[in-house]
């Protein structure tokens, strides 16, 4: 009779030290895989500004500026203002028909400003939340006029590094709720105007825009900025940056909320060279307790101007503040003023680990880290304060 041999199996110990193998090894890929997938993310994100770079440039050959970040033909002073015609669309809206966005910049009505209402001798003529605006949109007439353009997402406007989603207002569109269009690309306003006697001194412009506080109905931004305006030089200059979308419109704590900070003249008068009162302002809004969420719908609206402004007051990935106590027009509160955010202090900000990147007008995208120091971050700021930085130095 035969013998018959039989089939050895694994035992239960070399089962488990394969197992075991097999987990080390997904320990040790995972990171590198993880790590690929966000150099890919970042690289598309640093992709997106450069070819808004290449947009707002090509906008410049066109009619010789820069985008403004909004329009506000007024009449009448600070105590009793009327507005004619408020145009909140800003740089990434009227940069569209050079990012292959043609059909979306021609459903735009811009008699119609973005989260405005209508004023006609200077009575409101339409509420906040008519239709097609879900009953709890603060949108005004530009959500009746401009539905179509708010819900058009634009991939080029969105860093693929960020899973939030900016806001969570919606429109009725043919009978179907339709999410606001968002970003993650905000530009650069320079430092506090507050400390340059009330004048905006970033790369951006809001025509008609007054200054209630220190200009008395002066215009703090109305000078219209085009390339001769770059004397510290294109390459030295940032317009563009990233800034965290908040988290669906929920009040959460972290870079996606702005905080109601300082007042606006906490800081005049104080200050050194080696701690200007930016920087005060800036650690005030980092250390200060008990500060009030003041808006957690960052990145909704991306053709906004006033909504989608960054300061350099902040260095990267620091808390976001508003100034508080701000008397502007045209103005929706005391904390924010929509006709080109010239009020604020909100940060730069990435999922990206360790920085930000940041467009230069030049059309050059660098990545800049958290650890920037602030005199070169405050350096890249403005345009034209005579301040030489090396590149290195960022």
């Amino acid at each position: 009779m035969k013998n018959r041999l039989s089939a050895r199996g694994f035992t239960l110990i070399e089962l488990l030290v394969v197992i075991a193998i097999i987990a080390v090894l997904i320990a040790l890929l995972l990171p590198a895989v993880q790590s690929a997938r966000e150099a890919a993310r970042r690289a598309q994100c640093t992709n997106n500004m450069k070819q808004i770079g290449l947009a707002v440039n090509n906008y410049h050959s066109s009619y010789g500026a820069i985008p403004p970040s909004a329009t506000i033909s007024s009449s009448g002073n600070c105590s009793s203002p009327m507005v004619q015609n408020y145009q909140d669309q800003g740089v990434l809206c009227r940069v569209l028909p050079y990012l292959e966005q043609q059909a979306d910049y021609n459903s735009i009505n811009f008699n119609y400003g973005v989260r405005g209402v209508w004023i006609t001798n200077g009575q409101q003529t339409g509420s906040w939340n008519a239709a097609p605006m879900d009953e709890s949109v603060w949108a005004g007439d530009w959500g009746r006029s401009n539905a179509t353009a708010n819900i058009t997402y634009v991939n080029a406007f969105l860093c693929p590094s960020d899973p939030n989603n900016g806001g969570n207002n919606q429109f009725f569109i043919n009978g179907q709720q339709r999410l606001i269009g968002t970003t993650d690309y905000y530009w650069n306003v320079g430092l506090s105007r507050f400390f340059n006697g009330g004048y905006v001194n970033g790369p951006t412009y809001s025509p008609g825009a007054m200054d209630c506080n220190m200009l008395n109905g002066g215009q703090p931004a109305g000078r219209v900025i085009s390339i001769a305006s770059f004397t510290d030089g294109t390459s030295n200059t940032a317009i563009m940056s990233e800034s965290q979308q908040s988290n669906s419109g929920q009040d959460i704590d972290g870079l996606g909320m702005v905080y109601a900070g300082p007042s606006w003249n906490q800081f005049l008068g104080q200050g050194t060279a080696l701690s200007p009162p930016d920087w005060l302002a800036a650690q005030s809004c980092q250390t200060s307790t008990g500060l009030s969420q003041d808006y957690w719908w960052k990145g909704e609206f991306a053709l906004s101007g006033g909504h989608n402004i960054y300061s350099h007051t902040q260095t990267p990935n620091r808390r976001s503040c508003y100034w508080t106590n701000v008397n502007s027009f045209p103005s929706t509160s005391s904390d924010q003023d929509f006709a080109g955010a010239t009020q604020t202090m909100v940060a730069a900000s990435s999922f990206h680990p360790g920085g930000v990147n940041v467009l230069f007008m030049d059309g050059s995208v660098h990545f800049i880290k958290n650890s920037v120091n602030f005199q070169a971050w405050y350096a890249i700021a403005t345009p034209a304060r005579g301040e030489v930085v090396s590149s290195d130095a960022y």
